[in-house]
Parts: structure tokens; sequence; C-alpha cells
């Protein structure tokens, strides 16, 4: 008791130990250090992908980069697929993790990631002052229009409250993305997101039936209405009288 923190949390998967917060450098932006010890990092270009991967000395103050990995004895590189932003090069090079890189949403190249996903849940959940227990989302793209269509599970939201929050989701989607912005009120090629209110138990039966299985991990994000319709099929087929 009474003892500073020196270490906050880390960044790791199955296969590398990645970074460490540190408060005093975070500065409660959850942004991570990397840990080189044995592994052997490179990086590709989130906008520039066919270029050659790159090492830390060449990455850019709020670049965005996939992370590929490898051990001093390997020459196989092994990509990740973590998506990071780069936070600052000096004193010390520190980055935050955006999320997953088949897990950003893209209707028509606006490319909205993980991470905005969450926090746009999370401001959702302060303005309408109610607990969403999880969420699927998915671009749905039709000829003249397409959109995002959401799936939030909730016994505390009423079907009604529908149109409201996907006009709120309209908004904040406009905040936080130029290219979403200009797609939806300029170019007019993104229509208003949909929105689907669905009980909690369902979501509740389906974690409960998967959560002793190793490295499970709820799905969140689909990148089409195909992936998401195979989804539900095989794993909460009950979803389909409220679709």
């Amino acid at each position: 008791m009474g003892k500073k923190i020196t270490c906050l949390g880390f960044y790791g998967a199955s296969e590398a130990l990645m970074g460490i917060e540190i408060p005093e450098i975070s500065q409660g932006m959850h942004s991570y250090i990397p840990l080189y010890n044995d592994t052997v990092f490179s990086f590709t270009d989130v906008d520039h992908p066919h270029l050659p991967p790159l090492s830390f000395e060449e990455l850019k103050k709020e670049g965005e980069y996939y992370i590929n990995i490898s051990s001093l004895s390997g020459f196989i590189q092994y990509a990740l697929k973590d998506c990071i932003k780069i936070t600052s090069i000096s004193p010390y090079l520190t980055f935050q993790v955006l999320g997953r890189q088949d897990a950003d949403l893209n209707l028509v190249s606006e490319r909205i990631s993980q991470k905005t996903v969450t926090e746009i849940i999370a401001e959702l959940q302060n303005k309408i002052q109610c607990h969403i227990d999880h969420y699927f989302v998915y671009p749905i793209i039709q000829e003249n229009c397409s959109y995002y269509g959401w799936i939030l599970f909730s016994d505390n939201i009423s079907i009604e409250k529908s149109c409201l929050i996907a006009n709120i989701f309209d908004e904040l989607l406009i905040l936080r993305s130029n290219n979403y912005k200009k797609y939806r009120l300029i170019q007019n090629l993104i229509a208003v997101p949909k929105v689907k209110i669905i009980p909690k138990h369902l979501i509740q039966k389906y974690f409960e039936r998967n959560s002793g299985k190793g490295q499970f991990k709820m799905k969140t994000i689909f990148k089409s209405h195909l992936e998401f319709e195979k989804f539900w099929k095989s794993e909460i087929s009950d979803l389909e009288r409220y679709l």
C-alpha cells in the first residue's frame, strides 16, 4: 500500500509481449512503449500495404501501421493484423492500439477502426443513459446508397428508440470520421444507419456456450452483411425473428 505504480498494463498476444503502459509516459492516453526483448518487429503502412515493411526508426508520428513479428533466429515474418497509431517519437516512441486489420468498418473507403466503434458505443450509452450489453455492426452495400447495420443487445432500451439511436450513431460517425462525413453529407453515398434492439439473453446464451473455449473472443464487427448472416445462422439462430 502507498507504493507508486510503475506499470499500469501490458499489450500482448499469444505470439509475443509487445508493449508496456507506464503512467508517467502515457499520461492517461492508454499508449504503450514497445518491448523489444527477443522479438523482432516490423511494420506495414496502413495506407501503403504493398510497400516493404518498416523498422521502428522509419515510423512517423500519427502514422498508422500493422504489426509484423519474427524471432532473432527466424527469417519469416508473421503479420499479427493488429493496427497501431504512433502517438510520439521522442523522447519515447509510444503507440495506441486501434484494433484488428479485419475489424475495420468500410462502406466506401472511409475505414472506421474498431477503436472508433468502441468509443462511439461508449458515447451512445452516455447520451441515452442506458447500458448496452453487446453489439454487432456490419456494412450493407447497395447500388444506390449503403449504410451500417447495428445490432444492440440490451433489456434497457425500448424498440421505439431505434430511430433516435440510428441518428445518434450517424452524428457520432460524422464527428469522428471526415471521410464518413464527406461520403454521407456531400456525395450522398452513405445513408443513415439502421438499428435493431435485441433482448440480451440471446447474447448471454452465445457467450455461456463458448466462453470455456480457448482464446474465445466475442465478435463485434463484421466485414460484410453476408459474413454476419453466416455467423448468426450458425451461432445465434434465434436472432432471426428479431431481424
